[in-house]
């Protein structure tokens, strides 16, 4: 994500929206979150939320801007987006391109090919 996003961001607004926490410490935690150090409990409030969306970003080195979903979770139930997935918005507000939920159908290399064909 960090290649794209220096790449095009000049082209393109780039923003990851934190959603609830897809393996949390105190839930359905995975060895991969163990071992990149990624130990996060399940946020109950908005300040926790903003302050795992930090940690988020500083341990995996992501550059681009992180914004916060509500405690109501409406972004991600609105774009189907647990536990990730890759949404190319026009200016105009209209979908240009709806990745697959990830993990599996996370593949950011075919979402910067949309973006180029824009």
């Amino acid at each position: 994500m960090n290649r794209w996003f220096e790449k095009d961001k000049s082209k393109a607004n780039f923003l990851m929206i934190y959603i609830s926490e897809a393996h949390p410490t105190d839930g359905r935690q995975v060895p991969a979150n163990r071992r990149a150090g990624v130990l996060i409990a399940q946020p109950k409030t908005i300040e926790e939320r903003f302050i795992a969306a930090k940690q988020v970003q500083t341990v995996v080195g992501l550059k681009l801007p992180v914004a916060v979903d509500g405690m109501d979770d409406k972004i991600a139930r609105d774009y189907a987006a647990w536990p990730d997935r890759i949404y190319i918005i026009g200016t105009d507000g209209k979908v240009r391109y709806k990745g697959k939920p990830g993990p599996g159908g996370f593949n950011s290399s075919e979402a910067e090919q949309a973006l180029a064909g824009f």
